[in-house]
């Protein structure tokens, strides 16, 4: 038996750097890309862990 049809939900990414205008260009660039979506930022990876 064949498995599923999985339907391309897309990407989803969570931002971490410490520098906040980084973080700022990044998300725009990766928002334009198309199907990638940010589901947030961190300036460490502690912060990324909390979310």
């Amino acid at each position: 038996m064949a498995p599923p049809m999985v339907k391309n939900m897309g990407i989803k990414v969570v931002i971490a750097d410490d520098h906040s205008l980084v973080r700022q260009g990044l998300r725009r660039y990766l928002e334009m890309a198309g199907d990638i979506e940010v589901l947030g930022e961190a300036s460490n990876g502690y912060e990324v862990v909390k979310l």
